[in-house]
C-alpha cells in the first residue's frame, strides 16, 4: 500500500516538471523579445528532452500546448516585421517626399528659407526606421544641404550688405525729419505742409527693410524720439491740432460713460452689441491729449472687462434673448413675403417702411445667423421694390404713349389748317382740343415743349379761319375756349387761369412721380429710413396740393364751357 502511493507521489512530480514548461512557453508567447524568447523555447525544448518518465499520452498532451504557444509567438513575431517592413516602407515615401521639397528650394535658389529647410532637414532625420536601400537617400539629402548651406552663407553676406544700406535710409530719413522739426516755432503757418512732409518720411521709413541687428534698437529709439519732438511741437504751436485732439477726448469720455451705463442694461444681449460698437468707435476715433490717454485707456478697458465678465457669467441668457429675436426677425420675414406675393405692391410702401422701422427696434441676433436673416428678409423687400419699380416703368412707358397721341392730334390740327373749308373742319378741330385735353401726362422733359407746339398748331388754324374772313363767333370761342356769348377779355381771363393752374398740376404730378421713383432707391436703413419718411412727407404735401388745384382747375373750366 505504501509501494503504491509513493509511486502516485513521484508521478504527479513529473507531471509538475513538465507543467511548468507548458506555463512557460505561454508566459513567453506574448513578449515581443524575438531573441529572448527563441532562445527560451529552444531551452524548453532542451528541458523537455531532459524531463523524467511520463504517460506517453500525457505528455503528447502537453507538448502540443508548447508547440501551440510556440507557433503563436512565430506567427505574432512573423506579422511585426512585415508590419517593420511596411512602415519602413512608407517611412522612405515619406522621406523621399522631404528630399523633393529640399530639392525643389535648391533648384529655386531660395536661400532664405532657413526654418522651412531646419524642419525639413529635422523631419529627415528623425523619420525611422528605415530600409536598407536608405542610404541613397542620405546621400542625395547631404548633397542638396550642401549646397543649400553654400547658399545661404552668399545669401547672408548680401542681406548684411542691404541692411546696411537700409541703415544708411533709414538714418537720411531720420536727419530730414530732424530738420524738419528743428524749423518749427510759433510762427509755422503752413501745418499742413509739414504735416505731409513728416508723414511721407515716416512713411519712407516704414518701407525700408530691417537693418543690421545691432544698430537696429538705436535708429528705432531715435525715430520714436523724434515722432515725439514733432507731436509735442505740434501740441504747443498748433491750435487746430490742440482742438481736434481735445475733440477726441471728448468723444472718447463719451465713450467710456456709454460704457459705463451699459454696466446696468437689463437687455445684455442689445448691450453686448452696443459695447462692441462703442469698442469699434474707440479704435476709428483719433488720438487724445498725451496726458489723459494712459488714464482714459484704463478707464474704458475696465468697463470692457467688467462687461465681459458679466456678459460671460450669463451667457445661456443672452442665447435665450438672442433667439427670440430671432424668431421675431423671422415672423417678420414671413409678413414682407406675404406681402410680396399680393397685388398692388406700390400701394404697401407705408407698411414696408414699419417693418423696417419694426426690424430695426428687434435687438441682436444669434452673429451666425445674422446674414441669412437679412438675405431672407432683403429678398421680399427687394421683391417689393422692383414691382414698385416696375409700376413706374410702366407709367414712363404710358407718358411716351400718351406723348405720341398728343404729337398726333397736333399733327391733325397743322393738317386741318390747310383744309379748303375750315369752317366744316372747325368741329373736328373742337373735338381734337377736347382729346388732346383729356390725354393723361407726358413726360417731364416734354411737357412744355408739347404744349407750346399744341397752342402754336391752334393759332395757325384759327389764323388760316379768321383771314378766309369768317367772323363767327364759334370760331373765335372755340380758338379762346370761351363762349362766344360772354366778353373776349372776360373769356381770356379765364383761359389763362385755366393755363396756369394746369401748368401746375402738371408740375405738382412730376414731383410726385420723381419722389416716388427716388424712395424706392433708398436703402432701408436707419438714416434711410428716416430720408424716406421726409420724402413721403412731401408726396402728402404735394398731394394735398394738388387734390386743391384740380377742383379748382375743374371748376374753371366749367366756367368756360358755360360761356360757349
Amino acid at each position: 500500500m505504501e509501494e503504491q502511493n509513493e509511486q502516485t507521489f513521484h508521478h504527479t512530480a513529473d507531471e509538475s516538471y513538465y507543467v511548468e514548461l507548458v506555463n512557460k512557453a505561454n508566459e513567453l508567447k506574448n513578449n515581443s523579445d524575438w531573441q529572448y524568447v527563441a532562445m527560451e523555447f529552444e531551452n524548453i525544448r532542451t528541458k523537455w528532452s531532459e524531463g523524467p518518465e511520463l504517460d506517453v499520452d500525457r505528455k503528447k498532451e502537453l507538448y502540443a500546448e508548447i508547440i501551440a504557444a510556440n507557433e503563436l509567438f512565430s506567427q505574432t513575431k512573423k506579422d511585426h516585421y512585415e508590419k517593420q517592413q511596411e512602415r519602413k516602407k512608407i517611412n522612405l515615401e515619406r522621406r523621399e517626399g522631404y528630399l523633393e521639397k529640399l530639392r525643389a528650394i535648391v533648384e529655386a535658389k531660395r536661400w532664405s528659407a532657413f526654418n522651412e529647410v531646419y524642419s525639413i532637414q529635422k523631419k529627415f532625420e528623425e523619420t525611422r526606421p528605415l530600409p536598407v536601400n536608405a542610404d541613397v537617400q542620405n546621400e542625395e539629402f547631404n548633397k542638396l544641404m550642401d549646397i543649400f548651406n553654400e547658399g545661404k552663407v552668399e545669401y547672408l553676406v548680401k542681406a548684411r550688405q542691404k541692411e546696411e544700406e537700409n541703415l544708411m535710409i533709414k538714418l537720411a530719413i531720420l536727419d530730414k525729419m530732424e530738420s524738419i522739426i528743428k524749423t518749427i516755432s510759433k510762427d509755422t503757418k503752413d501745418w499742413v505742409n509739414v504735416e505731409k512732409e513728416i508723414e511721407g518720411l515716416s512713411t519712407q521709413w516704414k518701407k525700408v527693410g530691417r537693418v543690421v541687428k545691432e544698430k537696429s534698437d538705436e535708429a528705432w529709439e531715435r525715430y520714436k524720439s523724434l515722432r515725439d519732438q514733432y507731436f509735442g511741437l505740434k501740441m504747443e504751436f498748433n491750435s487746430e491740432y490742440r482742438g481736434e485732439l481735445e475733440k477726441n477726448l471728448k468723444v472718447k469720455t463719451s465713450l467710456c460713460e456709454k460704457a459705463e451705463a451699459l454696466l446696468n442694461e437689463k437687455d445684455l444681449a442689445v448691450a453686448s452689441k452696443e459695447i462692441n460698437l462703442l469698442n469699434k468707435r474707440w479704435k476709428e476715433t483719433g488720438p487724445v491729449l498725451r496726458e489723459k490717454s494712459d488714464e482714459l485707456w484704463e478707464r474704458f478697458k475696465t468697463v470692457i472687462d467688467k462687461f465681459s465678465e458679466i456678459r460671460n457669467e450669463n451667457l445661456d441668457t443672452i442665447r435665450e434673448i438672442e433667439q427670440k429675436n430671432l424668431e421675431l426677425k423671422e415672423a417678420l420675414c414671413e409678413k414682407a413675403e406675404q406681402i410680396a406675393q399680393t397685388e398692388g405692391a406700390e400701394e404697401q410702401r407705408e407698411i414696408i417702411e414699419k417693418l423696417f422701422q419694426q426690424w430695426n427696434a428687434i435687438g441682436p441676433i444669434p452673429k451666425r445667423k445674422t446674414k441669412k436673416i437679412w438675405a431672407r428678409f432683403k429678398k421680399a423687400i427687394d421683391s417689393i421694390q422692383d414691382q414698385r419699380r416696375s409700376f413706374f416703368k410702366h407709367q414712363r412707358v404710358e407718358q411716351k404713349e400718351n406723348l405720341a397721341k398728343k404729337r398726333a392730334f397736333i399733327d391733325k390740327i397743322i393738317e386741318l389748317a390747310s383744309a379748303e373749308n375750315l369752317e366744316e373742319a372747325l368741329p373736328e378741330v373742337k373735338q381734337i382740343q377736347s382729346d388732346f385735353q383729356s390725354v393723361g401726362f407726358v413726360p417731364i422733359k416734354q411737357k412744355n415743349k408739347i404744349w407750346d407746339e399744341y397752342r402754336s398748331a391752334c393759332d395757325v388754324f384759327f389764323k388760316a379761319l379768321r383771314a378766309t374772313g369768317s367772323h363767327s363767333k364759334t370760331a373765335d370761342s372755340t380758338h379762346s375756349h370761351s363762349s362766344g356769348s360772354a366778353p373776349r377779355s372776360e373769356v381770356k381771363i379765364k383761359q389763362q387761369e385755366l393755363y396756369k393752374l394746369k401748368k401746375e398740376c402738371d408740375k405738382l404730378n412730376d414731383i410726385i412721380l420723381q419722389y416716388a421713383d427716388t424712395k424706392t432707391y433708398i436703402k432701408p436703413n436707419k438714416k434711410g429710413i428716416a430720408l424716406i419718411e421726409e420724402i413721403q412727407q412731401k408726396i402728402d404735401v404735394a398731394k394735398e396740393e394738388l387734390n386743391q388745384k384740380s377742383e379748382e382747375l375743374e371748376r374753371i373750366r366749367q366756367e368756360i364751357e358755360s360761356m360757349s
